[in-house]
């Protein structure tokens, strides 16, 4: 009798002993898979703020790469995004003949169009504040203005690009080195979004040859009005 007791008491102990070896087994299990879904939800979490992130950011650069069209960035200009620029042997369109400008003229402002230089060759002489070699040939520059005056006009022309304005612009003209070139007066365009879009200058001085049909001719960055030159480009 004392030894079915002693094998009954043995086979429960094993029994038990079964089980909680069984539910340490299930717990340790139940841990694994509880760290792993923690594992998994912080990597989708993350998952989902990095894929955020890059969403938001490509936002913005689509943003930064489609400019308002009042942004005046990168040449592309004020209410005219949908200027095409002008290729050297193309015709410019009509309005560049009826565009207002703003022109600086010896302190004083004015608002005027190019329509008086239709069918004459019209230089456009860019250039901005700083660039010294855009005023060396100015004096040359306006003899050859005088010289051919029924056939060619020069036109200075200062654009939005330059992030000059009125203001920056009369300051540096009373620099002491512009005064002591001897021009009698100056006169150019400025603040221009117009044509710093339909020509997109790429450095300063940049001159722009338009002849007398219109046509876009040449682009130099060296000024041709120069006394080592024959006047070029007029018809005889």
């Amino acid at each position: 009798m004392l030894q079915k007791t002693f094998a009954f008491t043995a086979l429960l102990d094993k029994t038990a002993n079964n089980t909680v070896i069984q539910m340490t087994k299930l717990i340790r299990v139940s841990i694994i898979v509880f760290q792993f879904l923690i594992c998994f939800l912080k990597a989708l979490k993350t998952t989902t703020i990095l894929l955020t992130c890059i969403a938001v950011v490509s936002m913005f650069s689509l943003s930064a790469q489609t400019p308002r069209r009042d942004s005046g960035a990168n040449g592309l200009i004020t209410g005219q995004s949908d200027i095409v620029p002008l290729q050297v042997g193309h015709k410019v369109p009509e309005e560049f003949w009826t565009e207002e400008h703003l022109f600086y003229i010896n302190g004083d402002t004015v608002r005027r169009n190019l329509q008086e230089y239709k069918g004459k060759l019209l230089v456009l002489d860019f250039w901005m504040i700083g660039c010294y070699t855009c005023f060396l040939h100015q004096k040359e520059i306006n003899y050859y203005k005088q010289l051919y005056k029924d056939e060619l006009t020069v036109v200075m022309v200062n654009g939005i690009k330059t992030k000059n304005n009125y203001s920056s612009i009369h300051r540096f003209l009373k620099n002491e080195w512009i005064q002591g070139l001897g021009l009698e007066s100056f006169s150019s365009i400025i603040e221009s979004s117009y044509l710093d879009q339909l020509l997109q200058p790429g450095g300063y001085p940049m001159y722009y040859w338009i002849n007398k049909y219109g046509i876009l001719q040449t682009v130099s960055y060296r000024n041709l009005l120069d006394s080592n030159y024959v006047a070029p480009f007029l018809d005889k």
